[in-house]
């Protein structure tokens, strides 16, 4: 089960209901994503989250967790060349 997007699930129709300026969009959100996408955040900070939610999404799915290993590895080794930058 991915607990964002059943986050996501419970909490739209709460903030639907809301009679705020703009909070009529949560009435059609299905998942984190797509809240996601009507923030008002950054695209590179956007991009960051989606990256972190489908590595979370990868590592639900037990046919997936090879997948999410290579992919942790990368993040940790561009993690650690930034590092060794920013030390220099």
């Amino acid at each position: 089960m991915n607990l964002l997007d059943k986050q996501t699930e419970v909490l739209a129709p709460v903030f639907g209901m809301m009679e705020l300026d703009g909070f009529e969009k949560w009435n059609d959100i299905s998942n984190y994503l797509e809240v996601l996408e009507l923030s008002n955040l950054s695209p590179e900070m956007k991009q960051h989250l989606r990256e972190q939610y489908k590595l979370y999404d990868l590592s639900l799915d037990p046919k997936k967790k090879d997948s999410l290993k290579l992919v942790f590895n990368k993040k940790l080794t561009e993690a650690m060349a930034e590092s060794a930058k920013k030390d220099n």
